[in-house]
């Protein structure tokens, strides 16, 4: 959906059924860097990229479902979630390509729990939880 100031439309979202299937995946959360440049993450690990005219798939590192994404900018993005089985993952955009981000180690309070939310005042101050 996209709000042009006056009215809510319905935009195809680029995430199309899994083979043999009629089921389309869920996206969960937008993230905007300008009018032309935004991504959304959800169900399976999806990315998709809206490029100011139609969204599109991107290679995803993970199958995880992706609850949250945040961007200091246009090359700067990322995105979490994770399974309920207990544990977290987080990737990385740097404006050409997803990658997986090194998280930490269980701690004392035990495994990583999936992330639902990302967010940061610049690139070097980013939190997810």
């Amino acid at each position: 959906m996209n709000f042009d100031g006056d009215a809510w439309s319905s935009v195809p979202s680029g995430v199309q059924p899994a083979p043999n299937s009629d089921y389309v995946p869920s996206l969960y959360q937008t993230w905007t860097a300008s009018r032309g440049d935004a991504w959304a993450v959800g169900e399976g690990g999806r990315i998709v990229h809206w490029n100011g005219t139609k969204w599109a798939p991107v290679d995803s590192p993970t199958l995880a479902p992706l609850f949250a994404v945040w961007g200091s900018g246009p090359n700067d993005v990322w995105a979490a979630g994770g399974e309920s089985r207990g544990f977290a993952v987080i990737v990385h955009w740097n404006g050409s390509a997803w990658s997986t981000a090194l998280i930490p180690g269980p701690g004392s309070a035990g495994a990583p729990r999936p992330i639902g939310a990302v967010w940061g005042s610049g690139p070097s101050d980013v939190w997810a939880a």
